[in-house]
């Protein structure tokens, strides 16, 4: 995520200074964009060539009408990304170029090299869809996440569970819990109140984060798209 004027930030003489509990947030780390960073070249992406211009062709093969631009959105890549791509598979003659739109923007068609291989590509894995991020790219994202967020104050741990009956130790451990930064593996019996106390340190974490959609696929890639939300999913763990 995203103060040159330090010292309009100073309160004034006559406004009292903020209880202990506001000031956990002095020690946050400075803020920087949390936007993923958008690859100008297939490189830059950190994804095997071969996959991308597989998954390119396919990309061909799902839209009669396909020109660069319309697989740099599908992909999610940028335009000079994929016609690097499109232009490999037309030099390749599984693809032909059937109308030149403008600089980088040209309409293709699959030919017969192109639907066999596009055959065997989809007996294999049948995903069509935006390019992956790399696993470091996706690792770096989380980490700076994590550094960037808010730590979470007293009352907004208590305010998160007071709907629960804990004993005071719990409540406190939770509350060091929420600003570990780390994991956390809940187990224990089914109804002791796991979920519910998953949900609670959920609700006390301040701001959006940005996860990661995936679907899951039978090679060893996986679709990882990032998009901003506060949901998360809870499945039931039980210690055997």
């Amino acid at each position: 995520m995203s103060s040159e004027h330090g010292d309009s930030l100073r309160p004034p003489a006559h406004r009292a200074q903020p209880e202990p509990s506001a000031r956990l947030h002095d020690d946050s780390p400075p803020e920087a964009p949390l936007f993923p960073a958008q690859p100008a070249t297939v490189e830059d992406s950190g994804l095997d060539f071969g996959f991308l211009t597989d998954l390119a062709l396919k990309t061909v093969y799902a839209d009669t009408s396909c020109t660069t631009q319309r697989a740099a959105d599908r992909l999610a890549l940028p335009v000079a990304a994929v016609d690097t791509l499109l232009q490999h598979l037309y030099r390749e003659r599984f693809i032909e170029i059937r109308e030149t739109l403008g600089q980088q923007n040209r309409r293709y068609a699959m030919l017969d090299r192109g639907w066999e291989r596009v055959r065997r590509l989809l007996d294999l894995n049948a995903y069509i869809g935006a390019a992956p991020v790399s696993l470091n790219a996706y690792t770096t994202m989380m980490k700076r996440q994590e550094q960037q967020r808010p730590r979470v104050n007293h009352d907004a741990i208590r305010t998160a569970l007071a709907g629960l009956v804990l004993p005071e130790h719990i409540r406190q451990l939770l509350g060091v819990v929420a600003n570990s930064r780390r994991s956390l593996f809940i187990t224990g019996a089914p109804g002791n109140g796991k979920t519910s106390i998953a949900r609670a340190i959920h609700s006390a974490l301040g701001g959006d984060i940005w996860i990661p959609r995936h679907r899951g696929r039978r090679s060893h890639h996986q679709h990882l798209r990032f998009a901003q939300s506060r949901t998360v999913r809870f499945e039931p763990v039980h210690a055997l």
